[in-house]
């Protein structure tokens, strides 16, 4: 997020504001945290991405302690905290620990403020605290340790003057370091931080100012009663957390015309999920492609031109759009929620265009002659319809429909009650009732059902348990007469009121609501529990007349074979919605389809009338009427008797899969098939019928159940690997059975099994079990995003500078530090916090990150005239750094350090003999994937650069043993050790810090005769002095020439000018006159 202003007062708990981001204002929410401690944020709903900064701690003042005649003492001030910030896609309901830092109090330095757990995700150092009658004032909150995409240091103490405590620094702001304390003034606020605290005078110093600033040093002086004072406190840290609250996608819209303007900021639309923009020019072919286009601002001013959308488009104009030709139309064939158009500027129309889209403006919308807009229309501006033509035809259905992007939160889709269905047999018995079936339907084809109440009363009389029931779902009811006539069947009134009326279903599949009653027909006993493809499945059948004198039905055929006539019909799905058209087989016949009893099956009749066990097979799933029809001629009146009747049966299928477009078949890292989380996948509901060994099988060799149709089945998903991993989610919550491949998202990394839940009278009243589990592919982040949050420090091994030649490091408190964000393919994207498990971030080992070591510094030159940058290597001569370690990998983030034992080194030459330089060196951090070749973003195509800070100078220095000079009896000549650095004109003494640059005697030789006995010693050199060696002479006169063989390179030079450099070399004289003794070497006695 990329912040101009905040227009905004701190807030202790909770505020609302107003944030300028370019082309759009909108309505943030701001949470502050000021009190030093441990806390939790928790992540409000309908938030995907908050903004967190951190404000280190100040440090404590100095404080001051002297006696009654001790002399005037004066302390330096407290360093500033350091401010760091960074911006999180997340997920509602996540909670972060914070830590907010506490104050130093005098002498102490500030405590650390930071946000996230044991990845920590944003930190700011505090300030270091000043010392007890010390006047030099403490550093500010350091930037290198410090944690954020964006970091700045804090200001640094004031040294003390003469007769104040020093001011402490103030800490650092939203957009610039802190400005350090000067004398006994504080350091001054900038944009969001606090003053340091005023130097003391006679006392104690001032505290500093919240957030982080630096107290103030304290003051006793000498012919004062002041014996102790205490430094000011530090300013307490901050934590400032902003986000917004995306707003409902129905809201932005007017629901009554479908056009809203000075939309209010927090009724807006999210910009910020197309961002980085990059917008490019309007395709050249007019053809908007599906997903997200940033487009640059435009005017088109040529007549007829023509835009079309291939697919579901969100399109995004950086700017103001002008459709100034005549005859301008998007999207006209297609339908308005295949198109978003946002314009982040003004939007004008001059005339005759027409577009077909859900249209946003963060701007003005003014209409010329003749615009039409079919969808819905919203700015933040003022809405000018014009004139002539110029309309707004509202479609509501798009606005459920359009893809926002994760721009705002799209509703829930609303269940109708589309209209109420009446199955029922066509013909009836007047000494029995006739089993009816209602169903409340969700949809046109009853594919799915409406899940709440619906109060009817039905018509005529003669329902049964009673003509006003409440009906959810579905119902079996019965309908009696007593008399042969016909009657239609209705509903008089329904509540709520279905759209689209009453539906019959016939036997014959017409959508006749008239039924039937006669006193002689067949009835049917048929299983409720028919599953497509089943084996040995049987319904028994009987022919009744009703008798003149009870009414009572009475059974015809006993002890009788007759030839029936059979036939089916396909009701649900009908002939025209149905995949195959595959018969029934009713005794091992296949029987007539065509919704007339046309195929002759003889049938037995046991000796109550009865025909049992007759069996039915059908392979496929639905609804299908079975009819059956007895004709005998030559009746005693000399008619035909005729008998008919009829039901219908459900087949339900054996089982439901889903078959993922790639699957695993084991739940380890073993699987290589893989997908990103967060961008849609493939699947294909399916449904299966009953064969021999369908168990076994795997759900794609199943055979099907093809016409099964459900829509709206619950699907879930559970994690398999890895273990104890994070479920996170599946974003559809629905898949549509019979309607082919579809698409589900898991939003996390890892491998799941997916399947739709059990659902109670789902299918035309029937159960419908859980689909058996289905393994996904492995889900791997669609990208890992890297930032290097800290550049690092080189530091000489000792001391404060290194010499050319010998080996330096990182700082033990500056290691160069990156974060990878493992994240998804959602928009915006989210953290992928499996990644991060033991059993997956093996993907990405150390030795994918690849650094190459630079071998020139980046500016210094040797002196050789041909301006050849001073080479530099990594110690070991290799081109690459050494492995680092991950060393937190929590929740989706992943934090590499460098290995902290590199060794690095100018080499040295006689060539490299130049003036003392600071490092300027860059390490290349080479282009990456991890092992699934997901690829690593945030690194540039030639390597991101590592800039480390070295704030230390490279000397070309050597050994320079002195040449002495003493007589032949001396009983200990001294011979002095310097350490020497060129300084661009001649050696000169170095300052070697205490214990940092050894020398011993262990490879000294000589190369004469030896003239004394050299003592064993070793020490260090302190200040460029070293030794002295100690000579005992052997009596003898003449020359030693004494040769330090072995030494490092750092240690000597090229002495005699060939080119080459040699051991460091110096000669002991003994009793031979050489001009004038240098007697300050020998003792004479």
């Amino acid at each position: 997020m990329i912040r101009q202003g905040v227009f905004l007062k701190f807030c202790q708990a909770l505020c609302l504001v107003l944030v300028a981001i370019p082309g759009i204002v909108v309505a943030q929410t701001v949470q502050t945290f000021t009190e030093p401690g441990e806390g939790t944020f928790s992540v409000p709903e309908n938030v995907s991405r908050i903004t967190v900064e951190v404000w280190g701690a100040g440090g404590g003042g100095g404080s001051i302690s002297r006696g009654i005649f001790g002399s005037g003492q004066s302390a330096g001030g407290g360093g500033g905290g350091a401010y760091a910030s960074s911006t999180f896609t997340v997920t509602s309901g996540d909670s972060f620990p914070y830590s907010v830092g506490r104050g130093g109090q005098s002498n102490q330095s500030g405590g650390d403020s930071s946000f996230g757990g044991g990845a920590v995700l944003v930190l700011a150092r505090g300030g270091a605290g000043g010392s007890n009658n010390v006047g030099t004032g403490a550093a500010g909150g350091a930037v290198p340790n410090s944690i954020g995409d964006l970091k700045y240091a804090g200001g640094r103490g004031a040294d003390a003057p003469n007769n104040s405590g020093g001011g402490g620094g103030g800490s650092a702001g939203e957009d610039s370091s802190g400005n350090p304390g000067s004398g006994s003034s504080g350091g001054s606020v900038v944009s969001g931080g606090g003053a340091g605290g005023a130097g003391g005078y006679g006392g104690g110093g001032i505290a500093g100012g919240s957030p982080g600033g630096g107290g103030g040093g304290a003051q006793c002086g000498f012919l004062s009663f002041c014996f102790s004072a205490l430094g000011g406190p530090g300013g307490d840290g901050q934590i400032r957390i902003t986000y917004q609250v995306t707003a409902q996608c129905s809201a932005i819209f007017d629901a009554s015309d479908g056009i809203n303007e000075n939309v209010p900021p927090n009724k807006r639309l999210d910009l910020s999920v197309f961002e980085p923009r990059n917008p490019q020019p309007w395709p050249g072919n007019n053809v908007i492609p599906a997903g997200n286009s940033v487009y640059q601002a435009r005017t088109f001013n040529s007549n007829n031109i023509s835009f079309s959308v291939d697919g579901q488009a969100r399109v995004l104009v950086d700017g103001d759009l002008t459709i100034g030709g005549n005859n301008f139309t998007m999207n006209a064939d297609g339908n308005a929620r295949d198109l978003l158009l946002i314009v982040d500027g003004n939007l004008t129309f001059r005339n005759n265009a027409e577009i077909n889209a859900v249209i946003y403006a963060t701007g003005n919308i003014d209409f010329g002659n003749n615009a039409v807009i079919f969808g819905a229309l919203a700015a933040e501006g003022q809405i000018d319809i014009g004139g002539g033509q110029s309309n707004v035809i509202y479609d509501p259905n798009a606005i459920n429909q359009v893809d926002f992007g994760g721009a705002c939160i799209p509703e829930e889709p609303t269940i109708v009650l589309d209209h109420i269905r009446i199955i029922h047999p066509g013909v009836g018995l007047t000494c029995q009732a006739s089993d009816l079936e209602l169903l409340a339907c969700a949809n046109a084809d009853c594919s799915s059902l409406y899940p709440d109440p619906v109060d009817l009363t039905l018509q005529p009389a003669g329902w049964l348990p009673a003509q006003n029931v409440t009906l959810t779902g579905a119902a079996n009811l019965q309908f009696q007469r007593s008399a042969e006539e016909t009657v239609t069947l209705s509903v008089s009134s329904a509540s709520p009121t279905p759209d689209n009326g009453v539906v019959c279903l016939a036997p014959d599949g017409s959508g006749s609501c008239d039924i039937t009653f006669r006193d002689v027909g067949f009835v049917f006993e048929m299983p409720q529990d028919l599953i497509a493809g089943e084996q040995g499945r049987a319904f028994s059948m009987s022919a009744l007349e009703t008798d003149e004198q009870s009414g009572q039905c009475k059974a015809l055929f006993a002890g009788q074979t007759k030839t029936i006539e059979f036939g089916t019909g396909y009701l649900n799905p009908g002939v025209a919605g149905r995949v195959v058209t595959w018969p029934t087989r009713i005794g091992g016949i296949e029987v007539a389809t065509n919704g007339s009893p046309q195929t002759a099956v003889p049938i037995t009749f046991d000796d109550d009338g009865v025909a049992r066990n007759i069996s039915i097979l059908y392979n496929d799933a639905g609804r299908n009427s079975l009819l059956a029809r007895y004709t005998e001629a030559n009746q005693p009146d000399g008619g035909t008797l005729v008998i008919e009747g009829a039901t219908n049966y459900v087949m339900a299928p054996r089982g439901l899969c889903l078959i993922p477009e790639r699957q695993c078949t084991s739940s380890d890292l073993g699987c290589s098939n893989t997908l990103s989380a967060g961008v849609p996948f493939s699947v294909t509901p399916w449904a299966y019928r009953d064969a021999q060994g369908v168990a076994s099988l795997s759900c794609a060799d199943k055979p099907p159940a093809p016409s099964f149709i459900l829509g709206s089945v619950s699907v879930s998903h559970q994690l398999e690997f890895p273990a104890a991993g994070v479920e996170g989610n599946l974003l559809e919550a629905t898949l549509d059975y019979g309607d082919g491949a579809q698409s589900l998202t898991l939003t996390e990394v890892g491998i799941f099994s997916v399947g739709t839940q059990a659902v109670s009278g789902g299918y035309l009243g029937r159960d419908v079990p859980a689909s058996d589990q289905a393994m996904t592919a492995r889900m791997i982040p669609d990208q890992l995003s890297l930032t290097v949050i800290g550049e690092g420090e080189l530091s000489p091994e000792c001391g404060g500078f290194a010499y050319t030649g010998q080996t330096f490091g990182w700082d033990a408190s500056g290691i160069p530090e990156l974060r990878i964000e493992a994240l998804n393919g959602q928009v915006p994207r989210q953290l992928t916090r499996n990644y991060t498990h033991p059993d997956v971030i093996v993907q990405l080992p150390a030795n994918r990150f690849e650094v190459l070591v630079p071998n020139t510094d980046n500016v210094q030159t040797l002196d050789d005239g041909a301006g050849t940058p001073v080479p530099f290597r990594r110690e070991s001569g290799a081109s690459e750094l050494s492995a680092g370690n991950r060393d937190s990998e929590t929740d989706g983030i992943v934090r590499y350090r460098f290995n902290d034992a590199d060794q690095f080194v100018y080499p040295k030459s006689a060539g490299s003999r130049i003036a003392p330089f600071s490092p300027e060196l860059t390490f290349l951090l080479q282009p990456m994937t991890d092992a699934d070749n997901v690829p690593v973003t945030g690194i540039a195509a030639g390597g991101e650069p590592i800039n480390p800070i070295a704030a230390f100078p490279i000397r070309y220095g050597r050994l320079s043993p002195q040449n002495v000079y003493g007589p032949e009896n001396i009983e200990k000549l001294h011979m002095p050790l310097q350490m020497e650095y060129w300084n661009g004109t001649r050696f000169v003494l170095s300052d070697d810090s205490p214990g940092c640059t050894p020398w011993n005697t262990d490879n000294i030789t000589s190369n004469s005769a030896n003239h004394h006995d050299l003592v064993t010693a070793n020490g260090t050199f302190t200040d460029g002095l070293g030794g002295p060696l100690v000579l005992e002479a052997s009596g003898s006169e003449g020359t030693d020439t004494l040769i330090w063989g072995g030494v490092e390179d750092w240690k000597k030079d090229d002495l005699d000018g060939d080119g080459n450099l040699d051991d460091p070399t110096a000669t002991a004289t003994f009793g031979v006159y050489r001009g004038h003794d240098r007697v300050i070497y020998w003792r004479e006695r």
